[in-house]
């Protein structure tokens, strides 16, 4: 991947674009089913936009075969 490509997803963002609470979104990093966050700095955790997108990509495709998600 390109420098130029990455993105660095805040947690407001990361919620409007998966649809999911707060709650939610830290049940599913806390079991491994999420991508990890990192630290922007001391205070500011964010995601990276292209691992989001995967793992949206693969809630679609789970979808789509039958897998059951939790």
């Amino acid at each position: 991947m390109d420098n130029a490509e990455i993105r660095a997803l805040r947690r407001h963002e990361v919620l409007r674009k998966t649809g999911l609470s707060r709650v939610q979104l830290d049940r599913l990093e806390h079991k491994d089913l999420f991508p990890k966050r990192f630290l922007l700095s001391e205070r500011i955790v964010a995601w990276l936009a292209s691992e989001v997108d995967e793992w949206l990509l693969g809630r679609a495709a789970a979808r789509v075969s039958g897998n059951a998600v939790e």
